[in-house]
């Protein structure tokens, strides 16, 4: 086989391995698409708390993670998706998760570049409920009339 036949046989062996090795790195999800998959259940799910709420988390820590040593990625995007999520827990009365999502995302964009978003994070943490003080101790029981002994009473003979 001649030279110049080997190599336009080897460049389009390599063309074909690297267009092949592109297809397969395009078929897993991007990291913003799991979390916007994530968010969409837990929104779907209704719930506060618990398995869905905590998988959003960690496509969330995934997609910063990732998207932190891209360096074409605004993190814009990333501010826009915790205000929603954070508008999207207090439209569904979960006042915690709410909170978390706005306080994550006033610690994570301390620049000047998103004023806008961290003032409406801190709007949003306005608008939801206080938390209700958790007692240190417990409280004791109340005693009712029914478990007391009557009280004594004085006779005169007089």
């Amino acid at each position: 086989m001649p030279t110049r036949n080997r190599q336009a046989f080897a460049g389009a062996a390599l063309a074909g391995a690297l267009l092949l090795a592109g297809g397969c790195a395009m078929t897993s999800p991007a990291p913003d698409t799991a979390y916007r998959q994530a968010l969409e259940t837990a929104v779907e799910a209704g719930r506060c708390e618990g398995p869905t709420v905590e998988a959003l988390w960690t496509a969330y820590d995934r997609w910063f993670a990732v998207a932190a040593s891209l360096a074409s990625y605004h993190r814009g995007t990333e501010a826009g998706a915790l205000l929603r999520q954070g508008e999207a827990f207090r439209i569904l009365g979960c006042p915690a998760a709410a909170r978390d999502t706005y306080e994550t995302l006033l610690q994570r964009f301390p620049d000047p570049d998103y004023e806008l978003e961290r003032n409406a994070a801190r709007r949003g943490l306005m608008d939801l409920p206080i938390n209700p003080p958790t007692p240190l101790l417990r409280p004791a029981p109340a005693v009712t009339s029914a478990l007391r002994p009557p009280a004594p009473t004085e006779r005169g003979d007089g």
